[in-house]
Protein backbone atom coordinates (compact mmCIF):
# COMPACT_ATOMS: atom_id res chain seq x y z
CA UNK A 1 0.00 0.00 0.00
CA UNK A 2 1.40 3.45 -0.93
CA UNK A 3 0.59 6.18 0.71
CA UNK A 4 0.25 9.54 -0.98
CA UNK A 5 0.49 11.92 2.10
CA UNK A 6 2.60 12.48 4.89
CA UNK A 7 3.08 15.03 8.00
CA UNK A 8 6.14 15.27 9.89
CA UNK A 9 6.68 17.08 13.39
CA UNK A 10 10.07 17.92 14.27
CA UNK A 11 10.52 18.13 17.66
CA UNK A 12 13.24 19.90 19.32
CA UNK A 13 13.95 20.69 23.11
CA UNK A 14 16.94 22.57 24.47
CA UNK A 15 18.20 20.79 27.88
CA UNK A 16 20.84 23.25 29.10
CA UNK A 17 23.90 22.13 27.38
CA UNK A 18 24.06 23.39 23.89
CA UNK A 19 26.43 20.48 23.04
CA UNK A 20 23.69 18.24 23.09
CA UNK A 21 20.55 19.21 21.62
CA UNK A 22 18.67 16.93 19.77
CA UNK A 23 16.18 16.37 17.23
CA UNK A 24 13.27 13.67 16.50
CA UNK A 25 10.72 13.73 13.65
CA UNK A 26 7.91 11.37 13.96
CA UNK A 27 5.78 11.59 10.63
CA UNK A 28 2.31 10.63 10.01
CA UNK A 29 0.93 8.66 6.86
CA UNK A 30 -1.77 9.12 4.99
CA UNK A 31 -2.25 12.33 8.15
CA UNK A 32 -3.31 9.46 10.81
CA UNK A 33 -1.70 8.52 14.19
CA UNK A 34 -3.10 5.11 13.05
CA UNK A 35 -0.26 4.98 10.78
CA UNK A 36 2.33 7.26 12.53
CA UNK A 37 5.36 5.89 11.68
CA UNK A 38 9.01 6.80 12.88
CA UNK A 39 12.69 4.68 12.68
CA UNK A 40 15.35 3.71 15.09
CA UNK A 41 18.11 6.24 14.63
CA UNK A 42 20.61 2.89 14.55
CA UNK A 43 19.96 2.66 10.98
CA UNK A 44 20.03 6.37 10.29
CA UNK A 45 23.26 8.36 9.38
CA UNK A 46 23.25 11.97 9.39
CA UNK A 47 26.46 13.12 8.83
CA UNK A 48 28.78 15.07 6.28
CA UNK A 49 25.19 17.49 6.43
CA UNK A 50 25.23 21.03 6.02
CA UNK A 51 22.43 23.43 7.07
CA UNK A 52 22.16 24.03 3.18
CA UNK A 53 22.05 20.42 2.50
CA UNK A 54 19.20 19.84 5.24
CA UNK A 55 17.56 22.62 3.49
CA UNK A 56 17.65 21.22 -0.16
CA UNK A 57 17.12 17.42 1.50
CA UNK A 58 13.65 19.61 2.97
CA UNK A 59 14.48 18.73 6.39
CA UNK A 60 13.90 21.90 8.25
CA UNK A 61 16.81 22.61 11.12
CA UNK A 62 16.03 24.22 14.58
CA UNK A 63 16.88 28.22 14.35
CA UNK A 64 20.19 27.83 16.42
CA UNK A 65 21.58 25.11 13.96
CA UNK A 66 23.78 27.09 11.19
CA UNK A 67 26.68 25.75 9.18
CA UNK A 68 27.91 22.54 9.81
CA UNK A 69 29.81 22.14 12.82
CA UNK A 70 27.61 20.11 14.49
CA UNK A 71 26.87 17.76 11.74
CA UNK A 72 30.25 16.52 10.67
CA UNK A 73 31.57 12.84 11.99
CA UNK A 74 34.93 11.07 10.47
CA UNK A 75 33.42 8.49 8.02
CA UNK A 76 37.04 7.03 7.26
CA UNK A 77 36.38 3.39 8.46
CA UNK A 78 33.14 3.20 6.26
CA UNK A 79 34.19 5.17 3.49
CA UNK A 80 37.23 2.62 3.56
CA UNK A 81 34.63 -0.83 3.48
CA UNK A 82 32.69 0.72 0.75
CA UNK A 83 35.49 1.30 -1.05
CA UNK A 84 34.94 5.44 -1.40
CA UNK A 85 37.96 6.26 0.78
CA UNK A 86 38.96 9.18 -1.58
CA UNK A 87 35.19 9.82 -3.11
CA UNK A 88 34.29 13.39 -2.85
CA UNK A 89 31.93 14.14 0.44
CA UNK A 90 28.92 15.36 -1.93
CA UNK A 91 29.27 12.09 -3.44
CA UNK A 92 29.87 9.93 -0.10
CA UNK A 93 26.94 11.21 1.18
CA UNK A 94 24.86 10.88 -1.49
CA UNK A 95 26.26 6.85 -1.15
CA UNK A 96 24.88 7.30 1.91
CA UNK A 97 21.55 8.53 1.70
CA UNK A 98 21.51 5.58 -1.20
CA UNK A 99 22.27 2.62 1.22
CA UNK A 100 19.91 4.37 4.00
CA UNK A 101 17.17 4.82 1.51
CA UNK A 102 17.92 1.06 0.37
CA UNK A 103 17.62 -0.29 3.94
CA UNK A 104 14.84 1.89 4.58
CA UNK A 105 13.08 0.12 1.45
CA UNK A 106 13.55 -3.01 3.02
CA UNK A 107 12.25 -2.49 6.02
CA UNK A 108 8.96 -0.59 4.20
CA UNK A 109 8.54 -4.01 2.83
CA UNK A 110 8.18 -5.94 5.52
CA UNK A 111 6.09 -4.01 6.84
CA UNK A 112 3.72 -3.67 3.92
CA UNK A 113 3.81 0.03 3.35
CA UNK A 114 6.15 2.50 1.55
CA UNK A 115 7.61 5.14 3.64
CA UNK A 116 8.34 8.54 1.93
CA UNK A 117 11.54 9.69 2.09
CA UNK A 118 13.23 12.81 0.75
CA UNK A 119 14.69 13.91 -2.45
CA UNK A 120 17.81 11.86 -1.86
CA UNK A 121 16.40 8.99 0.42
CA UNK A 122 17.24 10.71 3.17
CA UNK A 123 15.48 8.93 6.44
CA UNK A 124 12.72 11.04 8.30
CA UNK A 125 13.80 9.83 12.04
CA UNK A 126 16.84 12.22 12.64
CA UNK A 127 19.33 12.16 15.56
CA UNK A 128 21.65 14.28 15.52
CA UNK A 129 24.25 14.30 18.47
CA UNK A 130 26.00 17.27 18.53
CA UNK A 131 28.96 17.06 21.04
CA UNK A 132 32.04 17.13 19.55
CA UNK A 133 33.76 14.29 20.10
CA UNK A 134 37.53 12.65 19.87
CA UNK A 135 38.80 11.55 16.51
CA UNK A 136 39.20 7.72 17.98
CA UNK A 137 35.64 7.97 19.36
CA UNK A 138 34.21 9.39 16.31
CA UNK A 139 35.53 6.25 14.52
CA UNK A 140 34.15 3.71 16.81
CA UNK A 141 30.94 5.82 16.74
CA UNK A 142 30.73 5.36 12.84
CA UNK A 143 31.45 1.14 13.51
CA UNK A 144 28.56 0.99 15.05
CA UNK A 145 26.31 3.20 12.62
CA UNK A 146 27.17 1.60 9.90
CA UNK A 147 26.89 -1.97 11.46
CA UNK A 148 23.47 -1.27 12.58
CA UNK A 149 22.05 -0.71 9.20
CA UNK A 150 22.85 -4.26 8.73
CA UNK A 151 21.70 -5.65 11.92
CA UNK A 152 18.72 -3.80 11.41
CA UNK A 153 18.21 -5.49 7.90
CA UNK A 154 18.82 -8.86 9.18
CA UNK A 155 16.11 -8.73 12.09
CA UNK A 156 13.81 -7.84 9.36
CA UNK A 157 13.79 -11.05 8.29
CA UNK A 158 14.21 -9.49 4.55
CA UNK A 159 17.30 -10.70 2.18
CA UNK A 160 19.45 -7.67 1.12
CA UNK A 161 19.54 -8.10 -2.94
CA UNK A 162 23.07 -9.76 -4.01
CA UNK A 163 25.45 -7.23 -4.63
CA UNK A 164 23.26 -4.52 -3.09
CA UNK A 165 25.29 -1.97 -0.80
CA UNK A 166 23.82 -3.79 2.21
CA UNK A 167 25.38 -6.86 1.32
CA UNK A 168 28.57 -5.00 0.64
CA UNK A 169 28.26 -4.43 4.32
CA UNK A 170 27.96 -7.56 5.37
CA UNK A 171 30.89 -8.52 4.06
CA UNK A 172 32.82 -6.00 5.23
CA UNK A 173 34.54 -6.18 9.18
CA UNK A 174 31.74 -3.93 10.25
CA UNK A 175 29.39 -6.91 10.15
CA UNK A 176 30.92 -9.40 12.58
CA UNK A 177 30.94 -6.04 15.22
CA UNK A 178 27.25 -6.81 16.46
CA UNK A 179 28.20 -10.29 17.49
CA UNK A 180 31.57 -9.77 19.34
CA UNK A 181 29.97 -7.05 21.07
CA UNK A 182 27.41 -9.26 22.56
CA UNK A 183 30.05 -11.70 23.77
CA UNK A 184 31.34 -8.78 25.41
CA UNK A 185 28.19 -7.36 26.99
CA UNK A 186 27.12 -11.15 28.02
CA UNK A 187 29.57 -12.09 29.79
CA UNK A 188 30.30 -15.91 31.44
CA UNK A 189 27.63 -16.89 34.70
CA UNK A 190 23.91 -16.81 33.66
CA UNK A 191 24.46 -15.35 30.34
CA UNK A 192 26.81 -17.43 28.90
CA UNK A 193 24.21 -19.84 27.38
CA UNK A 194 23.00 -16.27 25.93
CA UNK A 195 25.39 -15.81 23.07
CA UNK A 196 24.07 -15.33 19.97
CA UNK A 197 24.26 -19.05 17.78
CA UNK A 198 25.48 -18.34 13.99
CA UNK A 199 22.17 -18.72 12.90
CA UNK A 200 20.80 -16.12 14.33
CA UNK A 201 21.98 -13.41 11.27
CA UNK A 202 19.80 -15.96 8.83
CA UNK A 203 16.65 -15.88 11.46
CA UNK A 204 13.40 -14.65 10.38
CA UNK A 205 12.07 -11.97 12.63
CA UNK A 206 9.44 -14.40 13.89
CA UNK A 207 12.40 -16.95 14.80
CA UNK A 208 14.46 -14.40 15.90
CA UNK A 209 11.82 -12.81 18.30
CA UNK A 210 10.56 -16.49 19.32
CA UNK A 211 14.95 -17.46 20.19
CA UNK A 212 14.51 -14.23 22.87
CA UNK A 213 11.53 -15.12 23.88
CA UNK A 214 12.18 -18.02 25.17
CA UNK A 215 15.19 -16.72 27.27
CA UNK A 216 13.06 -13.77 29.25
CA UNK A 217 10.89 -17.18 29.94
CA UNK A 218 13.71 -19.24 31.24
CA UNK A 219 16.16 -17.28 33.04
CA UNK A 220 15.65 -15.64 36.35
CA UNK A 221 14.86 -12.42 35.90
CA UNK A 222 16.34 -10.94 39.16
CA UNK A 223 19.59 -12.23 38.03
CA UNK A 224 18.99 -10.82 34.55
CA UNK A 225 18.13 -7.44 36.42
CA UNK A 226 21.69 -7.65 38.09
CA UNK A 227 23.97 -7.17 35.03
CA UNK A 228 26.30 -4.98 36.34
CA UNK A 229 27.85 -2.01 34.60
CA UNK A 230 30.95 -3.22 35.35
CA UNK A 231 30.97 -6.13 32.89
CA UNK A 232 31.26 -4.61 30.55
CA UNK A 233 34.39 -3.81 27.94
CA UNK A 234 35.82 -1.03 28.75
CA UNK A 235 34.80 -0.39 24.95
CA UNK A 236 31.41 -0.13 25.93
CA UNK A 237 31.05 1.01 29.16
CA UNK A 238 32.35 4.60 27.71
CA UNK A 239 28.70 4.89 26.01
CA UNK A 240 27.41 3.95 28.95
CA UNK A 241 26.45 6.61 32.53
CA UNK A 242 26.29 4.39 35.53
CA UNK A 243 26.53 7.33 37.52
CA UNK A 244 23.68 9.02 36.00
CA UNK A 245 21.47 11.54 38.41
CA UNK A 246 17.18 11.97 37.04
CA UNK A 247 17.28 15.02 35.27
CA UNK A 248 20.88 15.25 34.27
CA UNK A 249 19.93 14.90 30.19
CA UNK A 250 24.00 15.19 29.38
CA UNK A 251 24.64 12.47 31.41
CA UNK A 252 21.83 10.40 30.10
CA UNK A 253 22.63 6.85 30.04
CA UNK A 254 23.22 6.21 25.75
CA UNK A 255 23.18 3.27 24.40
CA UNK A 256 24.13 3.51 20.99
CA UNK A 257 23.81 0.17 19.86
CA UNK A 258 21.34 -2.40 17.78
CA UNK A 259 19.86 -3.39 20.99
CA UNK A 260 16.95 -6.24 20.80
CA UNK A 261 15.32 -7.81 24.24
CA UNK A 262 18.05 -9.21 25.51
CA UNK A 263 20.48 -6.34 24.92
CA UNK A 264 17.83 -4.26 26.65
CA UNK A 265 17.60 -6.23 29.80
CA UNK A 266 21.25 -5.18 29.91
CA UNK A 267 20.44 -1.66 29.06
CA UNK A 268 17.30 -1.52 31.83
CA UNK A 269 20.04 -2.81 34.44
CA UNK A 270 22.43 -0.57 34.02
CA UNK A 271 19.80 2.54 34.29
CA UNK A 272 18.12 0.56 37.63
CA UNK A 273 20.80 2.04 40.15
CA UNK A 274 20.77 5.66 39.99
CA UNK A 275 18.74 5.78 36.43
CA UNK A 276 16.49 7.59 34.94
CA UNK A 277 13.44 4.65 35.56
CA UNK A 278 14.69 4.26 39.17
CA UNK A 279 11.87 4.93 41.95
CA UNK A 280 13.10 4.94 45.55
CA UNK A 281 12.25 1.77 45.50
CA UNK A 282 13.54 0.29 42.29
CA UNK A 283 16.61 2.11 43.81
CA UNK A 284 16.60 -0.62 46.51
CA UNK A 285 15.65 -3.77 45.60
CA UNK A 286 15.18 -3.58 41.64
CA UNK A 287 11.55 -3.71 42.02
CA UNK A 288 10.15 -1.48 39.17
CA UNK A 289 12.64 -2.93 36.78
CA UNK A 290 11.42 -6.26 37.44
CA UNK A 291 8.20 -5.31 36.41
CA UNK A 292 9.05 -3.80 33.39
CA UNK A 293 10.91 -7.63 32.37
CA UNK A 294 7.55 -9.04 33.30
CA UNK A 295 5.86 -6.84 30.97
CA UNK A 296 8.85 -7.70 28.46
CA UNK A 297 8.53 -11.35 29.02
CA UNK A 298 4.32 -11.26 28.77
CA UNK A 299 3.65 -13.63 26.18
CA UNK A 300 2.80 -12.17 22.62
CA UNK A 301 4.52 -8.55 23.03
CA UNK A 302 6.40 -7.75 20.30
CA UNK A 303 9.84 -5.45 20.83
CA UNK A 304 7.90 -2.35 19.79
CA UNK A 305 5.39 -2.62 22.40
CA UNK A 306 7.74 -3.97 24.95
CA UNK A 307 9.30 -0.93 24.67
CA UNK A 308 6.44 1.12 24.70
CA UNK A 309 5.86 -0.68 27.99
CA UNK A 310 9.16 0.29 29.29
CA UNK A 311 8.03 3.66 28.71
CA UNK A 312 5.10 3.12 30.76
CA UNK A 313 7.03 1.91 33.36
CA UNK A 314 9.39 4.82 33.84
CA UNK A 315 6.27 7.51 33.72
CA UNK A 316 4.75 5.87 36.74
CA UNK A 317 8.12 4.72 38.38
CA UNK A 318 10.68 7.50 37.75
CA UNK A 319 9.08 10.68 36.10
CA UNK A 320 9.37 13.94 37.74
CA UNK A 321 10.41 17.39 36.90
CA UNK A 322 12.23 17.19 34.27
CA UNK A 323 13.48 13.23 34.33
CA UNK A 324 14.52 11.98 31.17
CA UNK A 325 12.96 8.31 30.95
CA UNK A 326 15.55 7.07 28.59
CA UNK A 327 14.12 4.06 26.70
CA UNK A 328 16.09 2.41 23.69
CA UNK A 329 16.78 1.01 21.10
CA UNK A 330 15.49 -0.74 18.44
CA UNK A 331 12.04 -0.77 17.07
CA UNK A 332 10.77 -3.28 14.72
CA UNK A 333 9.78 -2.25 11.46
CA UNK A 334 7.75 -5.38 11.27
CA UNK A 335 5.55 -5.02 14.62
CA UNK A 336 3.94 -1.84 12.25
CA UNK A 337 6.18 0.68 15.26
CA UNK A 338 3.80 0.67 17.84
CA UNK A 339 5.99 2.39 19.64
CA UNK A 340 6.40 5.19 16.62
CA UNK A 341 2.40 5.70 16.41
CA UNK A 342 3.13 6.42 20.44
CA UNK A 343 5.66 8.55 19.90
CA UNK A 344 3.61 10.41 17.59
CA UNK A 345 0.66 11.17 19.12
CA UNK A 346 3.09 12.52 21.77
CA UNK A 347 4.77 14.62 19.32
CA UNK A 348 1.42 15.82 18.10
CA UNK A 349 0.10 16.90 21.29
CA UNK A 350 3.00 18.93 22.07
CA UNK A 351 5.46 16.83 23.88
CA UNK A 352 8.81 16.26 22.94
CA UNK A 353 10.21 13.19 21.89
CA UNK A 354 13.91 13.80 22.22
CA UNK A 355 17.12 11.72 21.56
CA UNK A 356 19.87 11.57 23.15
CA UNK A 357 22.54 9.15 20.68
CA UNK A 358 21.58 6.75 18.05
CA UNK A 359 19.97 4.52 19.43
CA UNK A 360 18.03 5.37 22.61
CA UNK A 361 14.74 7.24 22.64
CA UNK A 362 13.98 9.91 25.24
CA UNK A 363 10.12 11.12 26.25
CA UNK A 364 9.32 13.93 28.58
CA UNK A 365 6.73 16.69 29.02
CA UNK A 366 7.07 20.28 27.90
CA UNK A 367 5.76 20.66 31.04
CA UNK A 368 8.09 19.86 33.50
CA UNK A 369 5.18 18.66 36.24
CA UNK A 370 4.86 15.37 34.31
CA UNK A 371 2.24 14.03 36.61
CA UNK A 372 0.46 10.94 36.77
CA UNK A 373 -2.40 12.12 34.42
CA UNK A 374 -0.05 11.96 31.57
CA UNK A 375 1.31 8.48 32.68
CA UNK A 376 -2.35 7.44 32.62
CA UNK A 377 -2.43 8.92 29.31
CA UNK A 378 0.08 7.12 27.98
CA UNK A 379 -1.74 4.45 29.32
CA UNK A 380 -4.34 5.60 27.55
CA UNK A 381 -2.91 5.97 23.75
CA UNK A 382 -0.98 2.50 24.63
CA UNK A 383 -4.15 1.19 24.95
CA UNK A 384 -5.59 2.74 21.64
CA UNK A 385 -2.44 1.46 19.38
CA UNK A 386 -3.01 -2.53 20.80
CA UNK A 387 -0.54 -2.42 23.64
CA UNK A 388 -1.88 -3.99 26.75
CA UNK A 389 -0.18 -2.90 29.56
CA UNK A 390 0.48 -4.78 32.78
CA UNK A 391 -2.68 -5.14 35.25
CA UNK A 392 -0.36 -3.51 38.07
CA UNK A 393 0.79 -0.48 36.05
CA UNK A 394 -2.85 0.14 35.08
CA UNK A 395 -3.82 -0.37 38.77
CA UNK A 396 -1.22 2.03 39.68
CA UNK A 397 -3.00 5.18 37.64
CA UNK A 398 -5.99 3.80 38.08
CA UNK A 399 -8.80 4.06 35.45
CA UNK A 400 -7.76 5.38 31.64
CA UNK A 401 -9.83 6.68 28.96
CA UNK A 402 -8.85 3.96 25.85
CA UNK A 403 -9.98 6.37 23.01
CA UNK A 404 -7.62 7.48 20.94
CA UNK A 405 -6.89 11.47 21.49
CA UNK A 406 -7.56 14.23 18.15
CA UNK A 407 -4.45 14.02 16.31
CA UNK A 408 -3.47 17.45 16.67
CA UNK A 409 -1.79 19.34 14.00
CA UNK A 410 -0.81 22.76 15.71
CA UNK A 411 2.52 23.51 14.74
CA UNK A 412 5.45 22.77 17.03
CA UNK A 413 7.57 25.59 18.47
CA UNK A 414 10.67 26.48 15.88
CA UNK A 415 8.65 24.89 13.25
CA UNK A 416 7.06 27.00 10.01
CA UNK A 417 3.44 28.45 10.90
CA UNK A 418 4.57 28.33 15.04
CA UNK A 419 4.39 31.95 15.49
CA UNK A 420 1.27 32.34 13.50
CA UNK A 421 -0.66 29.94 15.52
CA UNK A 422 0.72 31.87 18.27
CA UNK A 423 -0.88 35.27 17.23
CA UNK A 424 -3.78 33.70 16.38
CA UNK A 425 -4.24 32.25 19.68
CA UNK A 426 -3.89 35.35 21.13
CA UNK A 427 -6.74 36.87 19.15
CA UNK A 428 -8.88 34.49 20.12
CA UNK A 429 -8.53 34.56 23.49
CA UNK A 430 -7.94 38.41 24.06
CA UNK A 431 -10.23 39.54 27.22
CA UNK A 432 -13.18 41.23 26.16
CA UNK A 433 -15.63 43.61 27.62
CA UNK A 434 -19.57 43.61 26.49
CA UNK A 435 -18.01 41.60 22.93
CA UNK A 436 -15.45 44.40 22.14
CA UNK A 437 -12.12 43.40 22.53
CA UNK A 438 -9.86 45.23 25.53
Amino acid sequence: MTHTSHRFGIAWFPNGNPHSECFYVAGTLGGSVDNAFALPSDIIWFTNLSFEAMRDAGIAAAPHLRGDRYLRWPLTHLADDLGLLNTPTHTLTRTLYAIVNEALQLLSDAIGDRIPLGPYGLANHIDVPCAPRAAKENRDYIDILANAVQITHAMSGVRAPRGSKIARLRTSRLAHYYFALRETILPAGPFKEMSVPASYQNMSSARARAYWQNILETKDKAVLVRLSVKSLDPFVARFFSPGHVSGNTQNNVRSWFPLDEALLLSHVATVSVGGALAAPAARDNGTGIVECLDILAHGGISTSASLAAHILVGAVCGQRDDTVTSIGPFVAAADRCLLARLAAHLANQGRVIGSMGAGSVSVFAQNPAFSLNDAAELCANALATGLMPAKSLLDKIGDVQTQPAKLNTDPLPGAPGYSAMLRQSEEINRPTIDGEAI
